[in-house]
């Protein structure tokens, strides 16, 4: 919420009206998001395409242009798959802007949402790539990762302190600590139980994904256009040409 705290932060300096404050806020959240996107598309090397079209799903859309945390998580995660892509394909050592970008880069993607924090995981293709030319670019990637776990395991710890949280675990029955332990015992029947999920809600997942459910799930978009947006987001992959590929 960083970023859209400026805009309340101006509007009570300027004793602005709230509704006004929340609109600006949202507007502050839409420019970050586009600011990122643009670099994203502009950096990536492969996939700009497919990108640009994932950019316009109507429920991205939809979470940039509010005040959600979503928001700016989104663009964040995307930045930073798109920036480490980026430097893979790099022919030349990281330059120490880079190096800065990448740590603080991860270390936002680990604080957002802990769950996302896999996702600094794929910074261990650098290893290959001519970026890391010396050992001790070897030891950023490893340290970056390393105090960004340590980051995501606080960040959970901190969050469980709640009783908010833990009284609305208990009483919708929610146990993480049993889920793990149940997929580690038993992970036939966990990926058994993810086939029949999809079975069973698929298509809702689509299209919540595709954003036919916007708001709070009070705002019902025509299927046309997300089954239109499903399709063309399944075939660019295969009519967008790639020079380059991950070894």
């Amino acid at each position: 919420y960083l970023f859209s705290s400026i805009a309340f932060l101006i509007g009570r300096v300027c004793g602005m009206n709230s509704f006004l404050v929340i609109y600006m806020a949202r507007i502050f959240n839409f420019i970050l998001f586009l600011f990122l996107g643009y670099y994203a598309i502009k950096i990536i090397p492969l996939g700009k395409f497919l990108l640009l079209v994932y950019f316009f799903n109507p429920m991205m859309i939809s979470q940039a242009t509010s005040v959600s945390a979503d928001s700016i998580i989104n663009s964040i995660v995307i930045f930073f798959i798109a920036f480490v892509l980026h430097l893979y394909f790099q022919e030349k050592e990281m330059t120490k802007v880079q190096k800065i970008i990448f740590v603080i880069n991860a270390i936002a993607v680990s604080l957002a949402k802990y769950v996302y924090f896999p996702v600094i995981f794929i910074s261990l293709i650098l290893l290959k790539s001519k970026a890391i030319g010396e050992k001790k670019n070897r030891k950023l990637i490893y340290i970056t990762i390393a105090v960004t776990l340590l980051l995501a395991v606080a960040s959970y710890w901190i969050g469980s302190q709640y009783e908010n949280l833990g009284a609305y675990a208990k009483e919708h029955y929610v146990n993480s600590t049993e889920q793990i332990k149940n997929i580690i015992t038993n992970p036939i029947r966990y990926i058994g139980t993810i086939f029949t999920t999809l079975a069973e809600f698929g298509e809702y997942y689509f299209y919540g994904f595709a954003g036919k459910y916007l708001g709070w799930i009070n705002i019902l978009v025509n299927s046309v256009p997300i089954i239109i947006y499903g399709f063309l987001l399944l075939m660019t992959p295969m009519i967008e040409k790639n020079n380059k590929a991950l070894k």
